[in-house]
């Protein structure tokens, strides 16, 4: 539960995705920084897709090790990811080697393309303050907007919506 600032309660299951969408308006309201696509970073998994690829618009969440809030957004972006394929939706990890960020994928079974951040693409992205974060950019990869916490998959299914204009499917229970 979240509070406005005159004390009353505001229901973020309920009023989630709008308070999302309007975070993202807002972002866009902001000159958007240089594009991001095609920015060198480290594979950490196996998937055949594993870039940043322009012309696409993308989901990039930020995870670390130990981090149990990021195993939980790892599940819900794979849900998402099956319901609205036209948003790429990939991984980068941070704070950690290549291997304990590979050991998290495995443990969370993530079948996500993933990368480590380098020191550039992080500074480029203005930094990480915590795990998880979701980036998301355009089709021309540029930030369109960034959320700092969990995102549930009605979140980011409404995310991807934005994105694509409302052509994803709507999720499988």
């Amino acid at each position: 539960m979240v509070f406005l600032s005159d004390g009353n309660p505001i229901m973020i299951r309920k009023y989630g995705p709008v308070i999302f969408c309007i975070g993202l308006w807002l972002g866009m309201s902001v000159p958007v920084s240089a594009a991001l696509s095609g920015m060198p970073l480290n594979v950490l998994s196996d998937h055949p897709d594993a870039s940043l690829q322009p012309k696409k618009p993308q989901l990039l969440m930020f995870y670390q090790p130990d981090c149990r809030w990021c195993g939980l957004q790892m599940q819900a972006m794979q849900a998402v990811q099956s319901a609205c394929p036209q948003v790429v939706m990939q991984l980068v990890g941070i704070r950690g080697s290549d291997r304990q960020l590979r050991a998290e994928l495995r443990r969370h079974r993530s079948e996500l393309p993933a990368f480590a951040g380098t020191e550039t693409f992080l500074r480029k992205v203005g930094g990480v303050e915590a795990t998880p974060m979701t980036l998301v950019l355009n089709a021309q990869g540029e930030e369109a907007g960034r959320y700092r916490g969990y995102l549930n998959e009605e979140q980011l299914l409404a995310a991807a919506n934005w994105l694509t204009g409302s052509t994803c499917r709507a999720l499988q229970k």
